[in-house]
């Protein structure tokens, strides 16, 4: 093989280790409620290069809120016989800008380990609320602090979850060293205790990978290996 060869093989190990290669991993996953082990707020899946909090850690959950709010362990609670992470009256967090103003939402943070990124490609999460039309929920994140939409839902149908679908991230969310994301919770005109708006099944994907001086460093040392072993050739 020659030096060319050598050196353009070097450089496409540098590159692939600095470039991502788009992923559909789990990076961070929470499933609330007992159904799946243990009822916790801690993620159920969680990447081994990243660190994260629990998924209630920021939660105020309304202005002047009477109700209750917690992890649902089963029937009972709101119509629905699935548990998950619930909140119930929600106080005057009736639009999203009071919901905005209550910090009445549900947040966590993901972190990449020390000489790693972020690359983040989805958002998804199951959302539920015991009656209909319904209550909002609202997807944001930490880049632009909070201020702008990445996706919306409304509930539909009554007492049954319903899943968003992926919310493709955009190219923001790449090479990032931590970000967080808060679902903000808006249960309309419908502010009593007999009310229950609910999440669950909240899964980031995406990949962790080196930082580009690690990556370089990694090319440079493929580099130095097929010199070796093409002098051990010419031998």
């Amino acid at each position: 093989m020659s030096v060319t060869r050598h050196l353009m093989l070097a450089s496409a190990v540098a590159t692939l280790c600095i470039f991502p290669v788009a992923s559909a991993a789990i990076v961070v996953q929470y499933r609330f409620g007992v159904d799946y082990g243990a009822a916790s707020y801690s993620p159920t899946i969680e990447h081994p290069l990243v660190t994260d909090d629990y998924a209630a850690d920021d939660v105020t959950w309304g202005i002047g809120t009477t109700g209750s709010k917690g992890i649902s362990t089963g029937g009972g609670l709101g119509g629905n016989p699935r548990p998950g992470l619930y909140t119930r009256s929600t106080g005057v967090a009736d639009t999203l800008a009071n919901a905005v103003a209550g910090n009445d939402y549900v947040a966590f943070t993901i972190a990449a380990n020390t000489g790693y990124k972020l690359y983040l490609t989805g958002f998804s999460f199951d959302y539920n609320f015991n009656d209909t039309p319904g209550a909002t929920f609202t997807l944001r994140s930490g880049l632009d602090g909070y201020t702008g939409n990445l996706a919306q839902f409304t509930t539909s149908v009554t007492g049954s979850y319903q899943n968003t679908g992926v919310i493709g991230l955009g190219s923001g969310f790449g090479g990032l060293s931590t970000v967080g994301f808060r679902i903000f919770l808006n249960d309309g005109s419908f502010e009593s205790d007999l009310y229950t708006l609910r999440l669950d099944n909240i899964t980031v994907n995406g990949d962790v990978i080196p930082e580009p001086a690690s990556a370089a460093l990694f090319g440079l040392a493929g580099l130095a290996l097929l010199r070796r072993w093409r002098r051990a050739g010419q031998r």
